[in-house]
This record gives structure tokens, sequence and C-alpha cells, in this order.
């Protein structure tokens, strides 16, 4: 049992940090402080992430004087560094990144949504997106809408409440609505679309030219000799999808070959 080393009190005493090693303690009895050679308690672990208020109270010292030992000030004595560092880690105490992240007023982090990651055109581009990101510093946050509209809208919801510096977005074949952009676009969130993009929105376009890559593609097949050219196309939703059957037929008509509408198939 501790007792003030002035007036034996055993009751009005809390711990006050450490000198030299030793647990220094207030008796609130006499107003005196004292200390104690003795190791601390481990104190036992909490169920939720620990904090650096909660090595503080473990320790009877200042959240801030915690901080400053945490982030090796050298305004705290090197023995109390030492033992906050000791309960820091018996307390499994890991720094709250997206905390710190705020504070520098970023989180190094961009959001990507697409339609389906299992698409090998996606799966590709993310490889793109995570290495270029990871070169630059930056994490990489991805969600996949399933081609559903609703998914979408809360995916860019979950993407920005986690407080992502950008979002790199590819639209459901479901969205033909874009306020749920509108709203992050408004607010000066960075946002650049890709492969399926809306137009009407002034953000960056990362895109191809489809009219023209299926207009080449069925002219070789012309120049081959082909006459009954078939065309798989994706979705009628999906403005990809119109670009590149618009290319298709003026590709037919421009070297004066019927079209044929059993020969478009939409998948």
């Amino acid at each position: 049992m501790i007792q003030c080393t002035n007036c034996q009190e055993t009751q009005n005493l809390v711990k006050a940090g450490f000198v030299r090693g030793k647990q220094r303690f207030h008796c609130k009895s006499c107003e005196s402080y004292f200390t104690v050679q003795t190791t601390p308690a481990t104190p036992a672990k909490k169920n939720h992430q620990t904090t650096i208020v909660d090595i503080a109270k473990a320790l009877g010292v200042a959240p801030s004087t915690v901080s400053r030992a945490l982030n090796n000030s050298k305004e705290i004595n090197e023995n109390t560094r030492q033992e906050i560092l000791r309960v820091a880690q018996e307390l499994d105490y890991r720094p709250n990144l997206l905390a710190q992240s705020l504070n520098r007023g970023a989180t190094n982090t961009i959001g990507v949504v697409i339609p389906d990651i299992q698409r090998p055109f996606f799966a590709g581009v993310l490889a793109g997106i995570q290495q270029v990101a990871s070169n630059a510093g930056y994490r990489v946050m991805i969600c996949q809408s399933n081609e559903s509209h609703s998914t979408e809208t809360l995916n860019v919801q979950a993407l920005m409440s986690s407080q992502v510096d950008g979002l790199l977005i590819s639209h459901s074949v479901e969205t033909t609505s874009f306020e749920h952009i509108k709203l992050h676009l408004n607010r000066g969130i960075p946002i650049v679309h890709f492969d399926r993009v809306a137009y009407e929105l002034p953000t960056a376009k990362v895109i191809l030219d489809n009219f023209r890559g299926s207009f080449l593609l069925v002219e070789h097949l012309i120049k081959q000799g082909c006459k009954r050219i078939a065309i798989c196309a994706g979705p009628k939703e999906l403005l990809i999808s119109q670009e590149r059957f618009e290319g298709y037929k003026s590709a037919m008509q421009e070297y004066g070959l019927s079209f044929d509408p059993d020969l478009v198939y939409h998948i």
C-alpha cells in the first residue's frame, strides 16, 4: 500500500508522472508530492482502440505529455518517455492515421468506384491506378457498384465520409442521374471519370475513341472481304456501347453494306 511520505495518508493519492524512473504521487490531503520506486501495473486492455487519453489515465499524466512523448519531443524527460512508450505498447496503441492526416489537411487516399472488379478491363485499370498512386505516396480505397446505381451512390458516400482526397469513378450500367457526383464536385473534391463517363459534368475524363475504334475494326474486316459483319455490343444503356454501335453502322454505310438488325447483339 502506498503512503504519503509527509502525512501517511493512503487514500487521496493520485499518480503524477515519473521522476528519474520513479512513480510520482500527489497527496491531495496535504498537497505534497513524493516518489516511490515501483513498476506501475500494466493497465487492462480496453475493447475500443487505445487513445492517448487511455495512456495518460493509466500513467497519471496529461494527454499532452503522452502526445509529446509519442512524437519524440525533447521537452519530455527520457525516463518518462520510455515509460509512456512501454504502456503504449502494452495497450496496443496505434496512431490514428486518419486524424493525423486531417491535421495535415489531406489523407493521401484516393477513392475508386468501378462497376465490376471481375472484368479483366477493370482489373487492369485498378492495377495501373494502384501502381501510380503508390509511387506518388497515396493509398487507394476501392469499391465496386456491381452495376447498381444505388450501390454506386452508397460507395461514393462512404468514400467521402472517409475523407478521400479525390475520386476516380466509372459509372454503373444503371446510372443515368449524377446528383451524387455533383454534390461533391460542388464541394471542390477532385473527380476523374474514366471509361464510363458523364459528359454533362465538368470533370477530367480518361476515355477511348469508341466510335473511331469500332469504325476501324469494321473497316478492316470489310477490306478483308467480309460482307456480313455482326457486332456484339455492350448494354444498350451505356454510352460507350452506343458509340461503338454508331461506329459500326457508319463503317457499314460508308462501304455500301446494308445494315442487318439480326446481326446486332447486346450483352
